[in-house]
């Protein structure tokens, strides 16, 4: 039986061991590609061929709505009202033209008075024609997965169209951020999800898909590099393996199809295992890499990546997550960073539990 000193020290040199994988893959890559100013052109040279048969079909996004669309915006909390607010004036800052839109705010078990006060005000705010708010009180367990469940079925006599789940320390962009998005999956019946860039306060990329199977769970290829709108990720809509929770746009007929967010998920990978559920039934994920959104990652609560959680995942979807059809073979799963692989397979995510 191995020691708890002995486990440390073979986790210890495991980290070691990757990190050096991964330095020599990056290294293999710029070899192979030599120094580019664009590194997202290597997702672009891979593209797989559910991809590009799916690409292919996206149709450009609908000119306007006849305010017939419903759409349901889930923000769940609990304190950090700061956070909060800055998140709520940004949305309700948005242009709502022709939408019919409820907010829901999930207060899972605030303490802090300031909380109170402030969603107290902010719900006797006039607001904008069209833009509707609820208030959903959970004194429940922290269930990431619970929280936007519960939410969707307090709102079911709304029959929304859409729903958007919107973490509280993400900051919408442009005021035409949420139109594009809705246009966009309106307009493309085979498309079931839709993200956007994010970005971390300092203007580096934190998300714009997730990796199913990388590093882990799942891991955003991007991240870190510094977000510039003259790469050619950016330049149209993509089709991408997964979407991250913070800010996800599903169409509500697939969100009910799918059974929602799994609930055995409460804390990490809720948004990738939803993004694998979506793709088993034949649509589309698909991300709008020019819509560019802020996101205090953590903010408001800190990552509980559990080995438990992790091994659910690998039960549930094996070779579907590490081997998935829409991110390429070629690139390593050791790595965040999209760099070849050299036939090092599925990374060993046992090993940091």
């Amino acid at each position: 039986m191995t020691t708890p000193s002995a486990h440390r020290l073979l986790r210890w040199y495991f980290r070691l061991y990757s990190y050096a994988l991964r330095r020599l893959l990056a290294l293999l890559t710029t070899i192979r590609r030599g120094l580019e100013d664009d590194p997202t052109r290597i997702l672009l040279d891979h593209l797989t061929p559910d991809q590009r048969a799916a690409e292919a079909t996206i149709q450009p996004p609908l000119p306007a709505f006849d305010g017939r669309l419903r759409l349901l915006v889930i923000v769940p909390f609990r304190d950090r009202w700061d956070l909060t607010k800055v998140c709520l004036e940004k949305l309700i800052g948005q242009d709502f033209t022709g939408l019919d839109t409820t907010v829901v705010l999930v207060d899972n078990g605030s303490v802090e008075e300031a909380t109170r006060l402030g969603v107290d005000g902010f719900l006797s705010r006039p607001l904008a024609l069209g833009l509707k708010f609820r208030h959903l009180r959970l004194d429940i367990p922290f269930n990431f997965s619970r929280l936007n469940n519960l939410a969707v079925a307090h709102c079911a006599n709304l029959c929304p169209n859409y729903i958007l789940m919107l973490n509280n320390d993400v900051e919408i962009g442009a005021v035409d951020s949420l139109q594009r998005l809705v246009r966009f999956i309106a307009a493309n019946p085979r498309v079931s999800a839709v993200g956007c860039t994010l970005l971390f306060p300092d203007g580096r990329i934190q998300h714009s898909f997730l990796a199913p199977g990388v590093k882990i769970v799942g891991a955003h290829p991007l991240k870190f590099l510094p977000y510039r709108a003259n790469y050619a990720w950016f330049e149209r809509p993509r089709v991408v393996p997964g979407i991250t929770g913070a800010v996800f746009l599903i169409r509500a007929a697939h969100f009910q199809n799918v059974g929602g967010l799994e609930e055995a998920l409460p804390t990490a990978y809720q948004d990738v295992d939803l993004s694998l559920k979506l793709l088993k039934c034949g649509s589309f994920l698909v991300t709008l890499p020019d819509i560019v959104m802020i996101h205090h990652e953590t903010a408001t609560r800190k990552p509980d990546l559990s080995s438990t959680e992790a091994a659910w995942m690998y039960a549930k979807w094996g070779r579907y997550l590490t081997e998935n059809p829409y991110y390429p073979a070629c690139l390593s799963r050791w790595s965040e960073a999209p760099v070849y692989t050299i036939g090092e397979g599925a990374f060993p995510w046992w090993r940091f539990a």
